[in-house]
């Protein structure tokens, strides 16, 4: 009977770290998922605005410094998390920059916004490739 006692109590506790590990564990990979979830909402609003057939350049604008503004969280949140690899900071920098002139000049017409598009998305593509 005590060997018995003893082996559930074994059980539950060893289930309980189990637990409290994978949660640990799972938190804190919490900061980078949140801004990458984030990002990609954003992204697909600008995916979005090309269902419409007039694209209209006002309405890049925010969705494009929403992404913007979350690209300033990329850096810490991976850095932190885990080593991203030698070129992350510069594939930061090229997607910042090509938010950047994306702002300062929204783009005019559904061919600019595809390309745009297509632009960011393989920019966020090459990054995550590079990080597998």
């Amino acid at each position: 009977m005590r060997v018995l006692i003893g082996l559930l109590l074994g059980l539950f506790a060893g289930a309980t770290l189990s637990l409290f590990y994978a949660n640990l564990t799972r938190s804190q990979g919490a900061y980078p998922r949140g801004v990458m979830a984030g990002m990609r909402h954003h992204y697909d609003g600008l995916r979005r605005q090309l269902a419409d057939p007039r694209c209209p350049p006002d309405a890049s604008g925010v969705p494009l410094a929403r992404l913007r503004a979350l690209t300033e969280e990329v850096v810490p949140a991976f850095i932190e998390a885990r080593d991203p690899g030698p070129d992350f900071v510069q594939r930061h920098r090229t997607l910042v920059a090509t938010l950047d002139a994306a702002l300062a000049a929204p783009p005019a017409d559904c061919t600019a916004l595809n390309a745009l598009v297509k632009d960011i998305g393989d920019q966020c593509e090459t990054c995550h490739l590079a990080a597998r």
